[in-house]
């Protein structure tokens, strides 16, 4: 920022707002992937493109060269050889509704999805089998494959007027009609090694729909959706957690008061119950872990470093969109829940484990009219937190995302940063 503010000159909005900033970035090993954007005033337009930081060098390479408009997201570091998982080779993201990689050894990105339809969000994972999957999100109709749900798409759109008929609130949510009833929903696709030494998604493997039926979003539409913090994929590859408005489990079909509720529950479900799904489509087996009795906002779930613990934001005042954000911890074994900071005086959101120690996590919440970066250590049978301090060096008022990276000095093998998560 120094070059703004040197001599005469004086900090502007527009110097601000044509700067390259971070938006997002991934952390694996040593490595950060770096999403920056870049707005031009001439061309009226904005780019993102990604850089490769190493921690051990402090070099940076620029991955992506992107034109006007071209917009390189989420980027996910991965490792595909499994027995060295701390050594990412490969960096997804998303262009335009497609599952990108390139490789870090180096050549051009390529496409790595042939699906009809845009993906919205993503993440990577091993299987209990070791096998590289992707969940992939996806909008469809709620009993509709992808193809099937372009071909439906078409023919709407052929058809003659434009009248819409609603038989139940909500009319608009947000910035998109609720007519058709088009739904996010998460698919599982396996990853496959090519003879040319390319990875993609297996095109001979039809994506699995996890929702299928149900009519509800994952990750939620609007300003307040999370895209992948919705969702979460324990380490070992068993179970995943998403944050959707509450359905009927016999029935699929949402309550029909929910346009003036915040009954938003946390679901678990077996991944591996997807792979042996024989016979017509169904959803998996999703189970509310959070406070069923309480029809509450809860979001951000996100697993213990061992997989035995679930940890996620939740409120305890039905239609109040504003209470305070508490921390939750669901014990998967015993099915036991409790909150974890109902005495702290502060409303926490963005929450993270430290991947070293299953007893502290990292969380935002605003501290004396800033964003402020916590570390919370819990107690050891897990029952309340017995320590929290706010990390120095973060005064943003930004919404942020939080990495862990490995610390530079070697000194408690961690460090804590953050990322701003909007443009």
């Amino acid at each position: 920022m120094a070059e703004f503010v040197s001599g005469d000159d004086i900090l502007t909005p527009d110097k601000l707002a044509y700067g390259s900033r971070v938006l997002e970035f991934s952390t694996l090993g040593t490595k950060v992937v770096i999403a920056s954007r870049e707005y031009s005033q001439k061309a009226n337009s904005d780019k993102i493109d990604l850089f490769l930081y190493d921690l051990e060098t402090r070099n940076t390479t620029q991955l992506t060269r992107a034109t006007w408009g071209t917009r390189s997201v989420h980027p996910t570091l991965l490792a595909s050889n499994i027995y060295e998982p701390e050594h990412p080779d490969f960096v997804t993201f998303l262009r335009s509704g497609k599952l990108f990689l390139i490789s870090l050894s180096g050549g051009e990105s390529y496409e790595a999805s042939n699906e009809p339809l845009s993906i919205q969000s993503y993440r990577i994972f091993r299987d209990v089998h070791q096998e590289l999957q992707a969940i992939v999100e996806m909008e469809v109709f709620p009993t509709l494959s992808p193809s099937e749900t372009v071909t439906k798409d078409q023919q709407i759109a052929s058809e003659e007027g434009s009248g819409m008929h609603f038989n139940k609130l909500m009319l608009r949510h947000w910035d998109s009609w609720n007519t058709y009833h088009k739904r996010n929903h998460l698919f599982l696709k396996p990853f496959t090694m090519e003879c040319d030494g390319t990875m993609r998604l297996d095109n001979d493997s039809p994506a699995v729909d996890l929702m299928f039926g149900l009519e509800t979003d994952c990750s939620m539409k609007g300003p307040g959706g999370g895209g992948a913090a919705d969702y979460a994929i324990s380490s070992d590859g068993k179970y995943i957690a998403m944050s959707c408005r509450r359905f009927d489990a016999a029935t699929g079909k949402q309550p029909a008061d929910f346009a003036w509720t915040t009954d938003i529950p946390i679901y678990l479900a077996p991944l591996d119950e997807a792979r042996h799904n024989v016979g017509p489509p169904k959803p998996l087996p999703w189970q509310i872990v959070s406070d069923t009795n309480a029809r509450v906002y809860n979001t951000n779930p996100v697993f213990s470093p061992n997989n035995e613990y679930i940890a996620f934001i939740s409120m305890t005042r039905p239609q109040y969109e504003s209470d305070r954000g508490r921390i939750s911890l669901y014990h998967i074994a015993s099915q036991r829940l409790w909150n974890l900071t109902e005495d702290i005086d502060l409303s926490f959101a963005t929450l993270k484990w430290d991947p070293m120690d299953n007893r502290v996590l990292f969380a935002l919440a605003g501290y004396r009219a800033s964003q402020r970066l916590f570390r919370l250590r819990i107690n050891d049978d897990y029952s309340f937190v017995e320590d929290i301090s706010v990390l120095e060096g973060d005064e943003s008022r930004m919404d942020f995302d939080i990495a862990i990276l490995p610390s530079a000095s070697g000194d408690d093998g961690y460090g804590a940063s953050s990322s701003s998560s909007a443009a």
